[in-house]
């Protein structure tokens, strides 16, 4: 390795040079005085000699470089380096850019620390005086020691290697080119210069713990080597028009970076992922530097290296006669693969023009619980990956754990107990914690975060590669041919479409990373479109997962047009979203899934897909016709959210995922979508704004299937199967949502053997919570919870009962001051089950439940309580009263009574029995807590109809009278029912209701 031949003091007295062209033979020209002129050639002792060594002088450029030397003028052969390298313009860097320079503000500060003036304060990354308000420490010396390169005020030796990354440099090249400061150079002069005086290269890396290491030695860690070469090669670049950037300092420069490439090439890491840096340095020096003799060679050996980890196929994926990857194709024609990737990388790094309304990196938070699922997620806690709903310790909220103690690998199908629900194995696979776990990186810089998430990312693909076979992915895995079970699981296209939504946002977040290679980049994309083109191949021929799919394959062509199936994803994506509109809701908005928390979801799909379009300036993504149909559906969730901002616990819905803040915050987004809605404003502000919703006169059954009636407060979703009544929007209003779908609703997934069924709040508690899905899995638990005697409704021996149901009327009676809703369901093949609902006065609910048919057995009117912990009340049984009450301090309280009469020629009461049976609620997966619960029972013979009248009076105690009583036989024509509260009367009759 060579030995720098300087004179150094002398070296430091230089003038600068006159820019400009070489001048004949002499080259260098001064004006001295009037008329009189000059040369001034500096001695060959004062250039580093071994620069032309280094030099290729057979380059046709280089000939006056070549001419110069060979005739002993070295400081003349050096000015026309100089100058070559000034005017050169066929090596180009896109990391940078001579024409539009930026620097941050953070580089501007670091520029302007390390000047003399302000006492060469080096930045040293983690290291900062404290007593300079954290400013970097001065490493300003004395004498002819002007800097402290043993300076070490820590006494760590982090801080001793740090200080010789010299990561102050490019920014103040940087410095340069924005402000044209002859400062910054002048100052990066005289300091580089000292540093390759006082540093001397090493013949091997300093080893661990040896304690007879000098000062210089920390300058050569391999680490700091490969980092330096980088930064020292774009310094040059954007330094070198300056006239403090003499030929004495390129000579001398040049050398300096010579001597580092061979160092490295004499002392390769051990490392595989330092090796990579090391390499990715001494090809860029290569490639910024061609002119050298070894360039070629550092080229392709770096190259050989870089590329060996490269899949040519990556490429396939991408675009290569995409703008921004302008010369990509040529370096991938070439074999030039790494290079290709860097050019990719660089380009998504700087990348402008493309919107994600899902990444705010000005303003990006991590919650506790999201900074929790990152730090869980690394392999020193267990590979613990956060599955939404599936803990294996709920109370403080960690995850299992899928790192396996016998291979030692992810175990990606793990199943912590055979009692764990299968959807465990999918909601794995849509890596909830990624996102996470980017915002905690993008925050913290911390580099274990972007570290496991590449090894996560390409460990799940080498176990998990797409299945070269057509599966049918709605068959369930366990159910596949057992080569193909894994694919079941782990490429459902449901599951892909949501790790496709989050791998948009999360590169987003990693992109700038140091640490991330264009090798993985690369394979990132290739992934990334093999999963895009598994979806656009698999959809789900219908339901919310199709919905889902669609909204990520658009969302995938918007946001990487760079992609060779970019445009195909775009026009498969918005295509299928405008057909899911027509295809998969009912005219009265409702999604035919039927279940509440998908309807929301999917209503995010389209609006989320919206506004990306509009940001992105596409106009064409939504109709104009599907627009309106969206503003039906944001219509539904403004009539079914409680005036607490709850949601009903119906189906698969499970009530605790769906929060005030959740809620409201979608109302906002919908406020977005429809800015003229006054009623969506009035939700989305708790009627701070807006105006409360109102339901507007119709006759008869309008087109979109909503009956509405002009004094009433109650609205039917008859296609949905649901219907609110309710007797305003404040919180002390009175709400109640039934479920009654009809025969089309048989069979679908999250729809439960409910019919009939009722939910009721009153000021804020909800009496009558539905009972919940407690789990996905098919079985006895999904059984237990669906079945038709666990919900607010009636069955016969307990069985469960048909999905038939319609809706006979729903309007407002201003004789009796009641709003009415008239249900039927065909429960069981010969008995007819219709339960007609008044909210009367608006104060209180009377249920009347009539059993029609030829059936005979035992009728059940079932009734599943509050949840005592959660509404802060207490549930006391009646059973002598066929009812209940509760006791509350806020006077909030409900009482209920049932009376039972039995059809003969003329209805008859008589006393049912009273049933006290064991509830339960679930609002989220995996978990129950028990209520109360009971039935009121009557035995039904095969001639005769039963009819039971419940009232439901909110009061503050229960010392009230109730009765009821039923006139007329129980015919299609009428009938009429009389109940009466602490002696008033109320009749309520009904005729043309045939069931």
């Amino acid at each position: 390795m060579k030995r720098f031949l300087l004179k150094w003091t002398a070296l430091f007295m230089l003038a600068a040079p006159l820019a400009g062209c070489l001048k004949e033979e002499t080259g260098i020209i001064k004006n001295s005085g009037s008329g009189s002129s000059s040369v001034t050639i500096p001695g060959n002792d004062e250039i580093e000699a071994g620069i032309f060594e280094d030099l290729n002088l057979e380059v046709p450029a280089l000939a006056g470089v070549k001419a110069h030397y060979e005739g002993g003028r070295y400081y003349q052969a050096a000015a026309a380096l100089l100058e070559y390298y000034r005017a050169r313009v066929d090596v180009d860097d896109p990391e940078i850019d001579l024409l539009n320079p930026t620097i941050t503000e953070e580089q501007q500060q670091v520029a302007d620390w390390a000047l003399k003036d302000n006492a060469y304060r080096f930045q040293v990354e983690g290291y900062t005086d404290s007593a300079n308000d954290n400013a970097p420490y001065s490493y300003k010396g004395s004498g002819d020691t002007p800097i402290k390169w043993d300076y070490c005020p820590s006494k760590e030796d982090e801080q001793r290697y740090g200080v010789h990354r010299l990561s102050w440099m490019l920014p103040q090249a940087l410095a340069y080119r924005v402000t044209r400061d002859e400062r910054y150079v002048n100052g990066q002069v005289d300091v580089f210069t000292d540093w390759v005086a006082a540093i001397r290269p090493q013949a091997a890396e300093v080893a661990e713990g040896d304690e007879t290491v000098s000062v210089s030695d920390y300058a050569w860690r391999n680490k700091e080597v490969a980092g330096r070469i980088g930064d020292l090669c774009s310094a040059m670049i954007y330094s070198m028009q300056s006239v403090n950037f003499t030929p004495q300092y390129l000579a001398l420069y040049l050398t300096s970076l010579v001597d580092q490439v061979e160092y490295l090439e004499q002392h390769p890491s051990a490392d595989e992922s330092m090796l990579k840096k090391e390499a990715s340095a001494i090809r860029r020096m290569g490639m910024l530097f061609p002119e050298l003799k070894r360039a070629s060679e550092w080229t392709e050996g770096a190259s050989d290296m870089l590329n060996k980890d490269i899949d040519p196929k990556w490429f396939e994926a991408v675009n290569l006669d995409f703008a921004g990857f302008a010369g990509a194709r040529a370096a991938y024609e070439a074999g030039e693969y790494y290079a290709a990737a860097e050019i990719i990388l660089n380009y998504y790094r700087t990348r402008s023009g493309v919107v994600n309304p899902n990444v705010d990196l000005a303003n990006t938070t991590v919650t506790a619980a999201e900074q929790a699922w990152a730090d869980q997620a690394l392999e020193e806690n267990g590979y613990r990956f956060y599955i939404k709903n599936f803990l294996e310790d709920s109370g403080n909220n960690v995850p299992y754990s899928f790192l396996s103690s016998e291979t030692g690998r992810i175990d990606w199908m793990y199943m912590p107990t055979s009692k764990t629900e299968q959807e465990l194995r999918y909601q794995l696979n849509r890596h909830q914690w990624m996102l996470p776990q980017a915002k905690a990186y993008y925050l913290s810089k911390d580099a274990r975060y972007i570290r496991n998430w590449m090894f996560v990312f390409s460990d799940w693909f080498e176990q998990n590669p797409r299945p070269e076979v057509d599966l049918d992915y709605s068959v369930y895995p366990d159910n596949q041919s057992p080569e193909y079970r894994r694919a079941g699981w782990t490429w459902r296209p449901l599951d892909v479409a949501a790790r496709v939504i989050d791998e948009c946002s999360v590169w987003e977040y990693y992109k700038e990373a140091p640490e991330l290679t264009s090798t993985f980049m690369l394979k990132y994309l290739y992934h990334f479109a093999q999963q895009v083109d598994h979806i656009v191949k698999f959809y789900s021929a219908d339901s919310n997962h199709r919905i889902t799919q669609a909204q990520s394959v658009a969302f995938a062509g918007v946001l990487m047009p760079e992609l060779k199936n970019a445009s195909e994803w775009v026009s498969s994506g918005t295509g299928v979203l405008n057909g899911t509109i027509e295809s998969e809701y009912f005219a009265d908005g409702w999604l035919k899934d039927g279940d509440f928390s998908y309807h929301i979801s999917s209503i995010e799909d389209f609006r989320s897909t919206m506004e990306l379009a509009t940001l992105n300036g596409r106009t064409d993504c939504i109709t104009e016709a599907n627009i309106a149909k969206i503003r039906k559906m944001c219509d539904v969730v403004m009539w079914m959210v409680y005036p607490n901002y709850s949601s009903v616990n119906m189906g698969d819905t499970r009530n605790a995922a769906w929060s005030k803040s959740v809620l409201k915050r979608n109302f906002t987004r919908y406020v977005g979508l429809f800015p003229d809605s006054e009623e969506l404003r009035y939700m989305s502000t708790e009627g701070k704004e807006g105006t409360a919703p109102v339901i507007f006169p119709t006759t008869g059954t309008p087109a979109d299937g909503i009956h509405h009636e002009q004094k009433g407060f109650g609205i039917g979703f008859e296609h949905g199967g649901y219907y609110v009544l309710r007797t305003g929007w404040d919180a002390n209003a009175t709400m109640m949502v039934l479920h009654n779908p009809g025969k089309v609703m048989a069979g679908q997934w999250h729809v439960q053997n409910d019919n009939g069924t009722f939910e009721l709040m009153v000021k804020g508690r909800q009496f009558f919570p539905d009972s919940g899905c407690y789990t996905y899995t098919t079985g006895s638990n999904r059984n237990k919870y669906a079945a038709t005697a666990a919900h607010n409704t009636l069955t016969l021996d307990g069985k469960n009962s048909a999905c038939d149901g319609r809706m006979l009327r729903l309007d407002y009676n201003s004789s009796t001051s009641a709003d009415r809703l008239v249900l039927v369901n065909n429960s069981y093949g010969n008995l007819s089950h219709r339960r007609l609902v008044y909210l009367i006065d608006k104060q209180f609910v009377v249920l009347v439940d009539e059993a029609k048919g030829s059936a005979a057995g035992t009728l059940n009117l079932n009734f599943h309580l509050a949840d005592e912990a959660k509404e802060k009340v207490t549930v006391v049984l009646d059973p002598e009263q066929m009812g209940f009450h509760t006791t509350s301090s806020d006077g909030n309280n409900l009482m209920a009574r049932t009376f039972a009469f039995i059809e003969g020629e003329k209805s008859n009461a008589t006393t049912p029995a009273f049933t006290e049976k064991e509830g339960f609620v679930s609002y989220q997966t995996d978990t129950s807590t028990a209520r109360k619960a009971y039935s009121i029972d009557v035995e039904k013979s095969a001639d005769t109809n039963v009819r039971f009248i419940t009232v439901l009076y909110p009061a503050a105690d229960d010392n009230h009278t109730i009765t009821a009583a039923s006139s007329g036989a129980f015919t299609d024509a009428r009938s009429s029912v009389k109940v009466t509260i602490d002696g008033k009367e109320h009749v309520l009759t009904n005729t043309n209701l045939t069931f």
